[in-house]
């Protein structure tokens, strides 16, 4: 658990064009991921397309992740509304060396009780090797990790803290100092910074998929608590731009600005247009030009 913090990315599955996992890819962009000196990886979570990906397929991106680490810790997402899958992925990510694993809430009955909530984590946790992190995403996920399902499952031995990429500050703030036994990080590109000062763990970043600098930069700065504001203003500025395109589609097309190659999402997203790779392409070169 020592090295389970700092700026860690929530990697991007590659899709070949007669939608396979192309895993040159991923093995390229790991060393990509190591040389700009971020600390860690999630892979398939929501920048994963998880929810568009069988089990074999999961399981396919985690090895090629895990045997492509270096340096990189992995926490592995493992989200499922199906817990026998969730417990499956669990043990493969184990086999193959990941640091931890990522659990979703159960997603497709929005309006389940927390004791229903908590009662899944509290199974997932009984049969899991690896720590866990409970991941807090409800404008996706329709479910709120709230104090109370928390407070359920708070003490197991395998809980080891909470992704919160609910996007509000304070409650990032509030679940540090509620939980301090547990690991807090920040999901949200829009506060790495907020998070990173109110004492996060580390943060979870899409734009370090292809900005690994900007988050480095922001982690080391949080460490001498010296430019945080600045540092984490232009991991800001970069979510801003793709923010206003199909985010997973340009963080890809972005990658490809970085020399890695081109790659897809899988239906039901779909791909950006000449015209809008020329207007990333020109917005990113304008502010970050030195980048690329």
């Amino acid at each position: 658990m020592g090295m389970l913090e700092g700026a860690a990315v929530a990697t991007v599955t590659p899709f070949k064009p007669d939608g396979g996992i192309d895993t040159g890819f991923i093995y390229s962009h790991m060393q990509f991921l190591n040389d700009g000196g971020v600390q860690g990886v999630v892979p398939v979570g929501t920048n994963g397309e998880f929810p568009s990906m069988t089990t074999a397929e999961k399981k396919q991106v985690l090895a090629a992740a895990a045997g492509a680490k270096g340096d990189l810790f992995i926490i592995a997402g493992i989200g499922s509304c199906n817990l026998a899958e969730a417990i499956e992925l669990a043990d493969f990510a184990a086999g193959v060396g990941a640091d931890a694993v990522l659990a979703v809430p159960p997603f497709y009955y929005s309006d389940v009780e927390e004791d229903g909530v908590a009662a899944y984590y509290l199974a997932l946790l009984e049969r899991v090797q690896l720590p866990l992190f409970l991941y807090n995403i409800p404008q996706y996920s329709g479910i709120q990790i709230t104090d109370r399902i928390i407070e359920r499952l708070r003490g197991h031995p395998r809980l080891a803290g909470i992704k919160d990429s609910a996007g509000d500050a304070e409650r990032t703030r509030s679940l540090v100092e509620r939980y301090p036994e547990l690991r807090v990080f920040g999901g949200s590109d829009t506060q790495t910074g907020e998070a990173l000062v109110n004492g996060a763990a580390g943060v979870i970043s899409g734009v370090g998929n292809f900005f690994p600098e900007l988050l480095r930069d922001t982690w080391e700065a949080s460490l001498i608590d010296v430019g945080v504001k600045e540092a984490a203003g232009r991991v800001r500025d970069a979510r801003m731009i793709i923010r206003q395109y199909p985010w997973i589609a340009a963080t890809k097309y972005c990658l490809s600005l970085r020399g890695l190659p081109e790659t897809g999402v899988r239906l039901p997203l779909v791909e950006l247009d000449a015209a809008r790779k020329q207007e990333i392409a020109g917005l990113l070169k304008r502010d970050f030009g030195e980048l690329l």
